[in-house]
C-alpha cells in the first residue's frame, strides 16, 4: 500500500508499506477438521463443540465476566456511551455500542512472530508495484 507524506506542497513524498495479501477464509468447518486432525474427537464433535462456544462466549460476556480461554487469549465487553453532567441522567438509553475486544495471549503473539514475508510475484495494481507482500508461516505446533 502506498501512502503519502503530508507536508510541503509539492514536497510530499510517497512511502511503501506491507500489506497481507492471499486472505483466504477458513470456516469453523475448516478449523473443525484441522482440530480433529491433531485429536481424537470427530469433525463433527469439534463442529459442536465450537458451535457451543460461539454462544456461551457472547453470553458470559453479557453477563458481566471476561472470558480468558488460555493460551487463545481473553475476550471482554466494552460500552461506549453519551456522558451526562449529572450522574442521575447516566441510564441505559447512554449506550452508543458495545464492542468485543480480543487480547491475544503472550504464547498466542509469539506464535504470530513466525510469520514470513515475501513479495508477491504479480503486483495487484499499478499503484504499488513491488510493495506487496504475502505472509504466510513455517510455525508447527511446538511454539
Amino acid at each position: 500500500v502506498s501512502k503519502t507524506d503530508p507536508g510541503l506542497k509539492g514536497k510530499r513524498k510517497t512511502k511503501y508499506y506491507l500489506q497481507a495479501t492471499k486472505r483466504h477464509v477458513r470456516d469453523l468447518h475448516d478449523i473443525a477438521e484441522e482440530i480433529s486432525s491433531r485429536c481424537t474427537a470427530s469433525t463433527m464433535d469439534v463442529v459442536l463443540i465450537l458451535e457451543a462456544l460461539s454462544q456461551v462466549v457472547p453470553q458470559q460476556l453479557l453477563d458481566g465476566y471476561t472470558v480468558d480461554l488460555g493460551d487463545l487469549g481473553i475476550f471482554s465487553a466494552h460500552l461506549s456511551s453519551e456522558g451526562k453532567e449529572d450522574p442521575e441522567k447516566v441510564t441505559a438509553r447512554c449506550l452508543k455500542n458495545v464492542n468485543v475486544h480480543f487480547r491475544p495471549s503472550p504464547r498466542f503473539k509469539s506464535k504470530m512472530k513466525w510469520a514470513e514475508v515475501t513479495k508477491e510475484t504479480k503486483p495487484r495494481s499499478r499503484k504499488s508495484p513491488s510493495a506487496v507482500m504475502r505472509v504466510h508461516s513455517n510455525l508447527s505446533d511446538e511454539g
